[in-house]
């Protein structure tokens, strides 16, 4: 893993996103999510630390509202990469505590939970499970939200969702369309 000028080790901060001080982790995951915003490199190697995945599974599960703040924008960072998406799709639970975190009276939180869920469901992963939870049905209340930031997002999730059944069910649409196309063919004949 690549050193950084003037970042602590990265290994340290990943095990301080676990540690029993909430503060502890809480600025960890602030100063990890800062370091992720503000370094593409940095970012990269943040989400290959071991137990990053299961750190920041825990942390969204927290009842702090600071440490799922924060753990939600980290978590959204570092879904930018299929690998890390990968890797927390594997945390039993942690999508639906996601789901959950929507419905969270802070419009902080669920702005960064939708996004970090939009970059979740990139290039297919995760959107069989998310289709299957419902998860339109807990995002239209968001779509009233004042906060333009959260309706922006849960939008956009919808969006994605809405993209994946139409393309779920392109196949079927496809072969209706060939047969149409296979009888017209075979009428000109």
């Amino acid at each position: 893993m690549g050193d950084f000028e003037g970042v602590p080790d990265l290994n340290l901060m990943v095990a301080a996103l676990s540690s029993q001080n909430m503060v502890k982790s809480q600025n960890a995951a602030g100063l990890l999510a800062y370091l992720s915003i503000s370094n593409k490199e940095c970012r990269k190697a943040i989400s290959f630390v071991p137990g990053i995945a299961e750190a920041l599974a825990q942390l969204i599960a927290s009842d702090n509202v600071d440490l799922q703040h924060n753990a939600a924008l980290l978590l959204g960072q570092l879904s930018t990469g299929a690998d890390f998406r990968h890797a927390f799709g594997k945390q039993p639970g942690a999508l639906s505590v996601l789901l959950t975190r929507l419905l969270s009276n802070d419009p902080d939180i669920q702005c960064n939970v939708a996004w970090a869920l939009r970059q979740l469901v990139m290039n297919g992963v995760h959107r069989d499970a998310m289709i299957k939870a419902r998860t339109s049905s807990t995002l239209r209340p968001l779509l009233s939200s004042y906060d333009e930031r959260v309706k922006e997002n849960a939008l956009a999730l919808i969006e994605i969702l809405r993209l994946s059944l139409i393309h779920i069910s392109e196949p079927t649409r496809l072969l209706s369309i060939s047969y149409a196309v296979f009888c017209l063919k075979k009428k000109k004949l």
